[in-house]
């Protein structure tokens, strides 16, 4: 059974079936190979979506900083998820540290393409739309959907990076 995935969720269920496998030799040697198959493609309407909503939270390493990330997505009776949007802040506990800078990425896809990943600089308590419409079949090689958040914390002359990870699966 083989699985084409459209851009709206909805999947195409192809059955392919050999019915036919002819092998021409002479002494030995193959003459001709001939290969017929039969294919059934039909939609499966079996595709409802739910919605849900994952989140993660982590201190720094000096624990001065919280770090917040919250994703949404759509996820359809096939198995295959939309990242639809990503929400965040930081709280700062110790007011000697300051973040510096926030890089917020972003991304659902997989090996063969899907919706291009995000990296933008963002200031405390933001909230994005994705604007994706291409679903991922999690689970097969190289998929990914999910959102990260880098801090650049600063104390003095010291400085430093905290990473929070926020991914489907």
């Amino acid at each position: 059974m083989l699985i084409i995935q459209q851009d709206d969720g909805t999947c195409l269920e192809a059955k392919v079936e050999c019915i036919q496998n002819k092998t021409t030799a002479n002494r030995n040697e193959i003459v001709s190979h001939t290969e017929t198959y039969k294919s059934d493609l039909y939609l499966n309407y079996n595709t409802s979506t739910q919605s849900y909503t994952l989140s993660a939270n982590r201190y720094d390493n000096s624990i001065s900083v919280k770090s917040y990330l919250t994703i949404r997505y759509k996820k359809n009776s096939s198995g295959f998820v939309l990242l639809t949007s990503v929400s965040g802040k930081w709280v700062v506990a110790d007011h000697t540290v300051s973040v510096t800078r926030a890089k917020l990425r972003y991304g659902c896809g997989n090996e063969g393409g899907g919706n291009p990943s995000v990296s933008r600089i963002v200031s405390n308590n933001f909230s994005y739309n994705t604007g994706y419409t291409h679903y991922v079949a999690m689970g097969t090689t190289m998929a990914t959907a999910g959102a990260n958040l880098e801090l650049e914390l600063k104390h003095g002359s010291s400085t430093w990076k905290s990473l929070l990870v926020c991914n489907i699966g």
